[in-house]
């Protein structure tokens, strides 16, 4: 037995195989254990799979050993399938206590981490602290116990981790992702927990905000505009703001408004979700910044197969939608103006997003966090332009779909809604036909 436990530790490597169970005599053990070998061997390295012994201990691989400097390494040291062993390469089922100890280690460690170069951009690195500070007070307040306390501290390692080189990062992630599994295996969370946790939904936004990013969401990034998370109806940090009484494009059809934006940053991404949500219905994102002016556009297409994600029952993964860059309809061809949002302002909801909570207004705040920032306008003296035949100067948003900038892709100048709201199309359709009239005092 022991030559063939040294020939698996010099052969072995990564994802385990298992053997059929020993319930044979000891002779056909070995004979089992000779071919398991001899087959490995034969195997081409890059082929080649891990020997798991029939009594479910394994052989750690030489590159797992390499960097055990901490507890948490040496109790959580390889996993696949739900299934963990240790650095003795003996089957673990983590406690809880194991898991409460494990996760408090691992914060303290990663918290200790300084790489050597930083991976992060400088507004990705503010918005990462701004969590980690709410987080890490939480933490010390004592405000969660027992599990939920637990997964504070996973998440807080998630996004702790980061900050480092992948191959760092990596070791901290799969460790976070097979607690919380097991967490919910054990019945010691039940799995909303997991989306209705503040802190988790805004790691997760975080994460796919600068990790898990389309070209076409990194320049928007680049050009000031918020990417939104991902959208679904519960589970993520965006928020309803009510339906619409003036349907615009289809008056009297459903048409629900939900927002979200980066908490203290001017702008806005708006959602607007429409008819039953099934397979066909629409649903469009747009996200402006009120202190460039540039705005990104997304339909809930998927790239993939180039089919309606039905928002009611599936997730709209930003990532995976058509967006500015590829959409085949050119979006400012009705998006003109000062911003890009065509709205009727007297309309309830529309009324609460552009003057929410001003007084006098009679407008109802925003709901959900980031309404500190969130405005539909444009700042003051941006991409200015004249209103035609007169001396006014005013803003007006420019809408963002790539490099090299697609042909239309131009918020152009028209006449129309007295110079303040939006300009107009020209032609034959004069956008957008606002009841009552938009002339004064939109925002």
């Amino acid at each position: 037995m022991r030559h063939f436990k040294g020939v698996a530790r010099v052969a072995a490597v990564l994802f385990p195989v298992l053997l059929p169970c020993a319930a044979q005599a000891q002779d056909n053990f070995h004979n089992r254990m000779e071919r398991a070998i001899s087959d490995f061997l034969a195997t081409p390295a890059e082929d080649r799979k891990q020997i798991v012994l029939d009594n479910g201990s394994v052989m750690i691989p030489p590159e797992l050993r390499a960097d055990v400097r901490f507890g948490f390494q040496k109790r959580m040291t390889l996993s696949g399938h739900g299934v963990l062993f240790d650095i003795e390469g003996q089957r673990v089922t983590l406690s809880e206590r194991d898991m409460t100890e494990i996760a408090e280690e691992m914060l303290g460690v990663v918290r200790a981490e300084d790489p050597e170069k930083p991976v992060l951009e400088r507004e990705a690195e503010a918005q990462l602290k701004q969590i980690l500070d709410r987080g890490l007070e939480m933490r010390r307040r004592g405000e969660l116990k027992g599990p939920e306390a637990v997964l504070l501290d996973l998440e807080l390692v998630r996004a702790m981790a980061h900050r480092l080189p992948d191959e760092l990062r990596s070791g901290y992630l799969w460790r976070v992702d097979f607690i919380r599994d097991e967490m919910v295996r054990q019945k010691l969370v039940e799995p909303k927990l997991l989306t209705d946790f503040v802190i988790i939904v805004e790691i997760n936004d975080w994460i796919i905000r600068w990790f898990l990013r389309t070209d076409y969401m990194r320049e928007c990034t680049a050009a000031g505009v918020p990417v939104p998370p991902d959208f679904a109806l519960t589970g993520t940090a965006w928020r309803e703001q009510g339906g619409l009484s003036t349907n615009l494009l289809s008056p009297g059809a459903v048409a629900n408004v939900w927002t979200w934006n980066v908490t203290g940053k001017r702008g806005a991404c708006v959602a607007l979700p429409r008819g039953t949500g099934g397979p066909g219905s629409l649903a469009g994102i747009i996200c402006q910044s009120a202190e460039t002016g540039n705005a990104c556009f997304w339909d809930n297409i998927r790239r993939s197969d180039n089919q309606r994600v039905p928002w009611a029952t599936e997730t709209l993964v930003i990532r995976d939608l058509k967006d500015g860059s590829e959409l085949s309809e050119t979006c400012p061809a009705c998006h003109k103006g000062n911003n890009v949002f065509l709205v009727s302002p007297d309309d309830p909801t529309w009324c609460k997003l552009l003057r929410g909570g001003q007084g006098g207004s009679g407008c109802s705040a925003v709901n959900g966090p980031g309404s500190a920032g969130f405005t539909l306008a444009v700042e003051a003296e941006v991409n200015t332009v004249n209103v035609p035949n007169t001396s006014i100067r005013h803003s007006r948003y420019a809408p963002y779909s790539g490099t090299p900038a697609r042909p239309g892709w131009v918020n152009t100048e028209g006449v129309g809604c007295g110079g303040v709201c939006h300009l107009g199309s020209g032609g034959s359709f004069n956008l957008p036909p606002m009841p009552p009239s938009c002339g004064v005092d939109c925002y």
